[in-house]
């Protein structure tokens, strides 16, 4: 979606957007399995690869966000897809496009008698279906494409997303 502020807009709805009065929206991207699981083993700050807990149909190419295991949230990490070993299916191992920069821990713990699973999680990003603002203007002018939905409070209006991506949006 391109267009700025100061363009011309559509009556009700502005630019930049997509606008329903009335009608479905539907945006369904191809189904994802999953959509995000956890770290198999811990990854060290500086390693380049990362073991996954269970089988996935991700890709190289496609983009996934490693949760932070530290107490600063801000420790989370986006990385692109290089390569994936599926050797082992149920662990297949990522290979990323660059080092990370702080470790992601996965491993159990026991604490007396009871056992307890702490492992980053990892989310695919990516997905085959994109609404997006155009990168040039939207973060510079912190204006992004919008979906629009207004109805008469019947319903005439409805919206069905699904294994979509939105980005430079809001």
């Amino acid at each position: 979606m391109h267009s700025m502020l100061k363009d011309p807009y559509l009556p009700l709805f502005g630019n930049k957007c997509i606008g329903l009065t009335n009608g479905i929206l539907d945006m369904h991207g191809p189904v994802r399995v999953p959509t995000w699981t956890t770290m198999n083993t811990t990854a060290e700050k500086g390693a380049t690869s990362i073991t996954l807990s269970v089988a996935v149909d991700w890709v190289a190419g496609e983009e996934i966000a490693i949760a932070s295991t530290s107490f600063n949230g801000r420790e989370a990490e986006k990385r692109t897809i290089v390569s994936i070993d599926k050797t082992i299916v149920d662990n297949p191992v990522l290979q990323l496009d660059k080092p990370l920069e702080y470790k992601h821990f996965a491993a159990t713990e026991t604490y007396g008698e009871k056992q307890i699973s702490i492992r980053a999680e990892v989310g695919l990003l990516s997905r085959n279906l994109k609404y997006k603002g155009d990168d040039a203007t939207t973060e510079p002018n912190q204006y992004g494409a919008i979906i629009f939905m207004h109805s008469a409070g019947d319903d005439s209006l409805a919206a069905r997303l699904s294994y979509t991506e939105f980005t430079n949006v809001g």
